[in-house]
């Protein structure tokens, strides 16, 4: 697992809706992942500072949080312990 620059992890939604959209925008690419209920980005957010959290695969790569920073591997090399989205 590599550190990733220019990895920016965003989430958005309504006044009263209970779901959030994940987006992530990896250089000057942006990616809509999931939209998730707000109560599960604040575990995976959680999650995150005790583990890697997989967030989007491109192509051949694979983005992750881990302790509020962002990595990145190939698909032909994951961490040992991840999370999904």
């Amino acid at each position: 697992m590599q550190r990733a620059e220019g990895v920016k992890i965003a989430h958005s939604h309504g006044w009263l809706r209970r779901t959030v959209w994940v987006t992530v925008n990896v250089g000057r690419d942006t990616y809509r992942v999931v939209k998730i209920h707000r109560d599960r980005f604040a575990e995976l957010q959680a999650n995150q500072q005790t583990k890697p959290v997989l967030i989007v695969t491109v192509g051949e790569r694979s983005f992750w949080q881990y302790q509020g920073r962002h990595y990145s591997t190939t698909t032909a090399s994951p961490p040992a312990r991840s999370t999904p989205c």
